[in-house]
C-alpha cells in the first residue's frame, strides 16, 4: 500500500491527462508525415497511448462519481505503464523512422525493438523506486522469474541472441541476396526470432536465427555485389578448342546484364564421353535476374553455335545423318542465287558467276538483341537479310541514332567485304535474324574471273558510301552526289589492292 500511495505522488507530476492527450495527438501527425508503407510501425504505439488515455478518464470516473480513491492506484500503475509504453514507440518512430530513416540510416528491427525494451524496462525500474526505495528485492524476483522464463525459452532466447549476433558482425544486411540449404531469398528483415527472406517466386521463407549461424549460408550480395555465373556447353570433338572459346565470347558480348569487367572467360572443364565441356563464366550485380540472363546467354550460344557451325552433340551418342540429296541442295543454293539478283550490287553478274557466290555463301542465325556487327569493327563479309529485322545505327560524338531499318533482301558489311575497311556502322537485330553470309574468299574467285566487274561495285559502293556519310553530316541529296563520284575512284583502287594483291 505504501508503494501504491508513493506511485499516486509520483504519477500526477509527469503521466497526466494532458500529458497523454499531447502524446497521442504528436503520435497522429507522425504517422500522418510517414509514407504510407511504413504507418503499420506507429500502430502499437497508438494502441498504448489510446489505452492509457481510457485507463487515465477511467481513473478520473472512478474517483470524482464514484468516490473509489482505493481504484485509483491500481489504475494509476496500468496509466503509468501504457503511457510509458506508447511513449517508447513515439521515441522510437522520432528517431529511427524521421531521423536515421531519412539519413538512409537503417537499424534492424531487432535492435530498434531491444533499445525500445530497455528503455521501458529502465523508465519502470525507475518508478519503482521511487515508489518503494528498494530496488534490490525487485532485481532478486526479476532474476528468478527470468529464470524460470529462460528456462522454458531456451529456442526463442537463442534465436534472439543468434539475431543479435548476425547484427553485430554484420553477416548479412537488408536487402542482401542469401542462400541457406536450398532456399534462395533476398533478407526482407531480421526480427527478434527469426529472419524473413522474399524468394524469387514471390514466396516468403522465414529462417529461425539459430539456423543461420549453425547452417552454412551463402551471401551474393557481398563483398562487392558482382557475382559470377557458369553455363557449362559440350562441343564435338572435332572443333578446335581455341576457335570455340572465341564463339562462346562473341556470343556473350553485350548482352544485357553481364558485366564488361571483369570481362566473361571460357575455360576447358572435362573430356566427356560425346564432347569437350567448355565453362562460360561471367559476372553480374543483378542477381535477382540470375536466370534470366544466363537463359540469354545460353540463348546466344546456340546462335554462336549455328553461325560458326559448332556441333553440340547429344550427351549420350551422336547420331550421323546422310547428306541432303542434291536435288535438295541445288533447290537452296537456286534460292540464294535467286535472292542475290535482287540486290543492285549484284544484278549485272551471269546468272552462272551468281550460282558460284551462292554455293559459297553459308546460313548464320542472330538472337534478338544480337550484333551482326560493330562500329569500327574490321570485316571480311556481308550479310543478306533472309528473314527478321535489323536496325543499322551510327555513333557520332559518342552518341549512338538509328539511321536505318533493314528488312529481308536487304545486305550489309558490303564495304568492309569490297575495301577491307572498318565497319562504318552498327547493325543489331531487332527480332530473330537469318541471313545469309559471303566472305572475301568467296568472292575473290569472281573477281578474279572478271575484274572488269570491280568498276561497275566501286560505282554502287561509292553511292551507298556517301548515302551513310549524307545521314552522318546532313548532307543535302546534291551534295551526297557529289560525294559519290568523288570516293568511287578511290573505292575502286581500294577494291583492286584488297582483291588482286593479297
Amino acid at each position: 500500500m505504501r508503494a501504491l500511495e508513493r506511485l499516486q505522488q509520483i504519477e500526477p507530476i509527469w503521466s497526466g491527462l494532458g500529458a497523454t492527450l499531447v502524446a497521442l495527438v504528436v503520435l497522429l501527425l507522425l504517422r500522418r508525415s510517414l509514407p504510407p508503407g511504413q504507418r503499420e510501425r506507429g500502430r502499437a504505439a497508438l494502441g498504448f497511448l489510446v489505452a492509457a488515455l481510457l485507463i487515465r478518464l477511467t481513473a478520473i470516473g472512478l474517483v470524482e462519481w464514484g468516490g473509489m480513491w482505493a481504484a485509483r492506484g491500481i489504475l494509476g500503475i496500468l496509466h503509468v505503464v501504457t503511457l510509458v509504453l506508447g511513449l517508447s514507440g513515439l521515441l522510437s518512430l522520432v528517431i529511427f523512422d524521421l531521423g536515421l530513416n531519412r539519413s538512409r540510416i537503417r537499424v534492424p528491427s531487432i535492435l530498434r525493438n531491444l533499445i525500445q525494451g530497455g528503455f521501458v524496462v529502465f523508465v519502470l525500474l525507475w518508478l519503482w523506486k521511487e515508489a518503494t526505495d528498494d530496488l534490490f528485492s525487485l532485481v532478486t524476483t526479476s532474476a528468478i522469474v527470468g529464470g524460470v522464463i529462460g528456462l522454458a525459452l531456451q529456442g526463442t532466447i537463442a534465436n534472439l541472441f543468434a539475431g543479435l549476433s548476425l547484427q553485430v558482425d554484420r553477416t548479412f544486411g537488408i536487402g542482401e541476396w542469401i542462400k541457406v540449404d536450398d532456399v534462395v531469398g533476398r533478407i526482407l528483415e531480421v526480427k527478434w526470432r527469426a529472419t524473413t527472406l522474399l524468394t524469387k517466386d514471390g514466396d516468403i521463407v522465414v529462417v529461425p536465427n539459430s539456423r543461420l549461424l549453425e547452417q552454412e549460408v551463402h551471401n551474393f550480395s557481398q563483398p562487392s555485389g558482382a557475382h559470377r555465373i557458369w553455363s557449362r556447353v559440350g562441343f564435338a570433338y572435332r572443333h578446335p578448342p581455341n576457335v570455340v572459346k572465341s564463339a562462346l565470347l562473341e556470343a556473350i558480348r553485350d548482352t544485357p546484364g553481364v558485366l564488361p569487367f571483369p570481362g566473361p572467360d571460357v575455360i576447358v572443364t572435362d573430356f566427356g564421353d560425346s564432347a569437350v565441356i567448355y565453362a562460360l563464366r561471367y559476372w553480374i550485380t543483378d542477381y535477382e535476374r540470375d536466370t534470366v540472363i544466363d537463359s540469354e546467354v545460353r540463348t546466344r550460344i546456340w546462335y554462336a553455335a549455328q553461325r560458326h557451325d559448332l556441333e553440340i552433340p547429344f550427351p549420350i551418342q551422336t547420331e550421323h545423318h546422310p547428306e541432303p540429296p542434291a536435288v535438295t541442295r541445288r533447290t537452296a543454293q537456286m534460292e540464294r542465287a535467286k535472292a542475290l539478283a535482287g540486290i543492285e550490287m549484284f544484278a549485272m553478274i551471269p546468272d552462272a558467276d551468281r550460282d558460284l557466290l551462292a554455293a559459297a555463301m553459308r546460313d548464320a542465325w542472330f538472337a534478338a538483341g544480337e550484333r551482326l556487327i560493330r562500329q569500327g569493327d574490321a570485316g571480311d563479309s556481308l550479310f543478306l537479310i533472309v528473314g527478321g529485322t535489323v536496325s543499322v545505327r551510327l555513333a557520332v560524338d559518342g552518341e549512338e541514332r538509328e539511321i536505318n531499318t533493314l528488312k529481308r533482301g536487304d545486305i550489309v558489311g558490303e564495304m568492309s567485304l569490297m575495301t577491307n575497311e572498318l565497319r562504318t556502322a552498327t547493325c543489331i537485330a531487332v527480332t530473330d535474324v537469318t541471313a545469309l553470309v559471303l566472305d572475301r574468299a568467296g568472292f575473290s574467285d569472281l573477281l578474279a574471273k572478271r575484274p572488269e566487274m570491280a568498276e561497275s561495285i566501286s560505282e554502287v559502293l561509292a553511292k551507298r558510301h556517301a548515302e551513310l556519310e549524307g545521314e552522318r553530316d546532313q548532307l543535302s541529296v546534291a551534295a551526297r552526289a557529289r560525294r559519290s563520284a568523288e570516293v568511287k575512284s578511290r573505292l575502286l583502287q581500294r577494291i583492286r589492292t584488297a582483291f588482286f594483291q593479297l
